[in-house]
């Protein structure tokens, strides 16, 4: 199969530790109006469509790795994530780059022996707490709206919870994944 166009790499490839936890069935207005009071601001809102790959025999899942290709508006991320233990939070080893064709990449991922296995679309709207807190907003069909607060250490996640009117124990260390299936099961 012929790849359509060539593939240039628009950001430095990067690596980092990436330390979260869910929020589930948040109530939005008042959500966005706590962000705005601790003085987070909106970065990004649109649609992400994310195509999860794997090899035919699920080796990254079966090895708590995961690698993505998705779209954030105009941006298109093909990241690999590798899950480390914990029970406080969802954190894994993510590395990330931006490609410039969504469709070229998912073509290079088949030829070389990955099989999509998954595919989500959602609405999010992202915010930035200075330069070390993302806190997403995110819905999917059919599921109550629910936050993700993202930063790179335990004690400043469990700070913004807080800052948030949350305590750890309300929250999640959930993947997007699993909060689908959460509501999955319980319809």
């Amino acid at each position: 199969m012929k790849i359509p166009k060539v593939l240039k790499l628009t950001h430095t490839l990067y690596t980092m530790q990436e330390i979260e936890v869910k929020i589930l069935e948040i109530d939005v207005p008042a959500f966005k109006r706590k962000l705005a009071s601790i003085g987070a601001k909106k970065v990004f809102e649109g649609n992400i469509i994310a195509s999860k790959f794997d090899t035919p025999t699920k080796q990254l899942e079966k090895n708590d790795q995961l690698l993505r290709l998705r779209t954030r508006g105009d941006i298109v991320e093909l990241t690999f994530k590798k899950k480390q233990k914990s029970t406080q939070a969802k954190i894994v080893e993510e590395t990330e780059v931006t490609v410039s064709d969504y469709k070229a990449m998912k073509t290079i991922l088949q030829e070389i022996g990955f099989i999509e296995s998954g595919k989500q679309h959602k609405t999010r709207i992202s915010y930035a707490l200075g330069d070390d807190v993302h806190i997403e907003i995110d819905t999917f069909p059919g599921i109550p709206p629910f936050a993700e607060i993202e930063t790179h250490n335990l004690k400043r996640l469990k700070e913004v919870v807080a800052l948030l009117g949350y305590t750890m124990e309300e929250t999640k260390p959930w993947s997007g994944s699993k909060v689908i299936e959460y509501y999955k099961r319980k319809k």
